[in-house]
């Protein structure tokens, strides 16, 4: 992907994957290598595009994510147990 490649378009607050754009005529253009606080989604088919940078922020609210995502996972969560119960977690 190139920093200058057209990821979405955005018009009043809305954002829209070049797939679902209406007409791009008069809409800011997303590029790839905008940063964001989230991952937008596409106001049209609402799937997220992850083309674009995170900021910090978002990157720490990414991983928040994905870490909240393993403890709702009863198998994960127990794996996770175990490996901060171990004598080595605090290496």
């Amino acid at each position: 992907m190139n920093a200058s490649d057209v990821v979405g378009y955005t018009e009043d607050g809305e954002f829209f994957c070049p797939a679902c754009c209406p007409d791009p005529v008069g809409m800011t253009p997303v590029f790839a290598d905008s940063e964001w606080d989230y991952y937008p989604v596409c106001g049209a088919c609402l799937e997220q595009v992850k083309d674009v940078g995170l900021t910090c922020y978002g990157q720490e609210q990414e991983n928040l994510r994905k870490f909240l995502s393993l403890l709702h996972d009863k198998r994960q969560a127990r794996k996770l147990r175990v490996i901060l119960s171990s004598p080595n977690a605090a290496v």
